[in-house]
């Protein structure tokens, strides 16, 4: 029997025992708890609904999407393209804005949650509900949001269907770890990265600076965005744009598992990372500092992945996720590089041939040869 399929307008139109029926749990930002801080926290879509298929004992399959009705595109470039458009959008602020409807996850890789054991929608389903939503919706682009090379082979059995093609997106940079300290992870880095690693520590101490974890960190919320919206400012790609109001509701969700760590030159603020967590997997979230100088002179960067390393290492965890860019840092400390992939089609079938020729070039963000393993 076919699972009967609807669509819910938010997050909490579903269950958490449902959520937890199909999501991974290794994944802090695949939680219930994490799409909820997204939706009441803004980060950019216009809106947020689930593609939900059910059988009598519940949720069988769920597809996030979220929508833009007039996302600047140019926010998904890098430079040179970026600035290229922006100097344009200074006299048509409506150029190249497109209705995009996205599924999977703002702010991570994306995928189709699913119960293990039971007959869940197939591809062709999957990508007929898409179609059509984003139809419904008017908005002339389905986009599957970074999605790995897993899952696509599931979503599309068919290659081509509907007109969807591939798009390079920038890959994500993953931390394995073993059972260990810190101690034990620097003893298996390679010998550069080892002698850098303690180097940079020994310059953050001789900095004067104060490090500390914080799990209440609510006051700090407006504080924080300040720093984050210093570092997106130069960020390559501007996809997602964080709100003080998603750290606030970060902040004062337990079910994040949430962790700063927090950077205080005296008693002000200077630089930090949101880490979440859940079960054995953690996520480097977002980063923010002061002044580039600060951060020179004091190795912040690199000083608050090192312990969001220890950090992940006490609690057991098997892997890290360092999320996108910064790659060169990233792979010194020993992290891979996991491809993920855009795949992207137009509901007008006429004016497919034309997006397949550009939107690849404006949006792709191919690694370099040889790095990416996934």
């Amino acid at each position: 029997m076919n699972p009967a399929f609807e669509v819910v307008p938010g997050i909490a139109g579903i269950s958490r025992r449902d959520w937890q029926d199909v999501a991974p749990p290794d994944d802090p930002l695949w939680t219930w708890d994490c799409f909820a801080a997204m939706e009441a926290g803004g980060v950019g879509p216009d809106g947020f609904e689930y593609l939900v298929w059910r059988d009598e004992r519940g949720a069988t399959a769920i597809l996030p999407a979220f929508w833009f009705r007039a996302l600047p595109l140019h926010t998904a470039m890098e430079q040179p393209w970026r600035g290229r458009v922006e100097a344009i959008r200074r006299w048509l602020p409506g150029f190249l804005s497109i209705g995009t409807y996205f599924c999977g996850h703002p702010l991570g890789c994306g995928r189709v949650l699913r119960r293990a054991g039971v007959d869940a929608p197939s591809g062709s389903e999957v990508l007929a509900a898409v179609f059509r939503r984003a139809r419904e919706r008017r908005l002339a682009y389905p986009i599957f949001k970074d999605f790995s090379a897993a899952e696509i082979p599931v979503l599309f059995p068919q290659p081509g269907a509907h007109g969807f093609f591939a798009v390079d997106s920038l890959p994500e940079a993953v931390l394995s770890l073993a059972p260990g300290d810190f101690e034990d992870y620097l003893a298996k880095c390679k010998l550069k990265a080892r002698r850098n690693i303690r180097s940079n520590l020994r310059k953050f101490a001789a900095a004067g600076l104060r490090l500390e974890r914080l799990s209440q960190f609510g006051a700090l919320a407006p504080r924080l965005h300040e720093l984050y919206e210093e570092v997106f400012a130069r960020a390559p790609v501007q996809f997602d744009h964080l709100t003080p109001r998603f750290f606030a509701e970060v902040a004062a969700s337990p079910g994040l598992d949430p962790q700063v760590l927090a950077c205080f030159a005296g008693d002000r603020l200077v630089g930090f990372l949101l880490c979440l967590f859940a079960g054995r997997g953690g996520v480097c979230l977002r980063v923010g500092f002061a002044a580039e100088e600060i951060e020179r002179r004091s190795r912040l960067y690199f000083v608050v992945h090192y312990e969001a390393i220890r950090l992940a290492l006490e609690r057991g965890c098997h892997e890290l996720n360092f999320c996108q860019v910064s790659y060169p840092a990233k792979l010194e400390m020993g992290c891979v590089l996991m491809g993920r992939t855009h795949l992207a089609t137009h509901t007008n079938a006429l004016l497919r041939p034309v997006i397949r020729r550009f939107m690849p070039g404006l949006m792709s963000h191919p690694p370099a040869a040889g790095e990416i393993v996934s």
